[in-house]
């Protein structure tokens, strides 16, 4: 059964509030609207800001570096840190979650996203870049190429379940 907000009974609500985004030359804006090939990825971009961090996150630079404050609030039950080399044989992802919602937080680096939705069939590319958060719902499959050395983390509030990483060839279709 579901409530008022599209959630099943029990299950918990995504990481990040829903942000609508518009694709400008495969670049996602913040404050767009989604098309229909996007309903299950949300990407935000965390703006770089001063003190304080304003709701939804943010970035703050300085002399000692940078503090990104992807998420606050909610539990959180995984936790990866995860490296992409452009000159890697195969890139990371290639596959969907039947019930786990992931973001992924690009540190550095430009990573070209593939996302395909098993119910719809519709298929969308992104570039994503230092600063993006990108939440992938389940049944949306995923694969990412590493344009340059890029690093990221990726958070979700299940433990890592194996049996529930499905291969999927989300370029080829298969």
């Amino acid at each position: 059964m579901l409530d008022g907000g599209g959630l099943a009974a029990g299950q918990a609500a995504p990481l990040t509030p829903p942000v609508r985004v518009a694709r400008v030359a495969g670049r996602a804006v913040p404050g767009g609207t989604y098309d229909r090939a996007v309903q299950k990825v949300r990407l935000r971009r965390l703006p770089v800001t001063s003190p304080p961090i304003p709701e939804g996150g943010g970035r703050i630079q300085s002399p000692a570096g940078e503090l990104a404050q992807i998420v606050n609030g909610g539990t959180y039950r995984f936790l990866a840190y995860l490296e992409f080399r452009p000159d890697a044989a195969r890139p990371r992802g290639n596959h969907y979650h039947a019930h786990k919602t992931e973001t992924l937080y690009v540190i550095s680096g430009r990573l070209r996203a593939v996302f395909r939705d098993l119910d719809s069939g519709e298929r969308t590319e992104l570039t994503i870049e230092a600063g993006d958060a990108v939440t992938v719902e389940p049944r949306c499959a995923h694969v990412y190429f590493a344009l340059e050395h890029s690093q990221a983390v990726e958070l979700a509030d299940t433990p890592y379940d194996p049996g529930d990483t499905h291969p999927c060839d989300v370029v080829g279709g298969g």
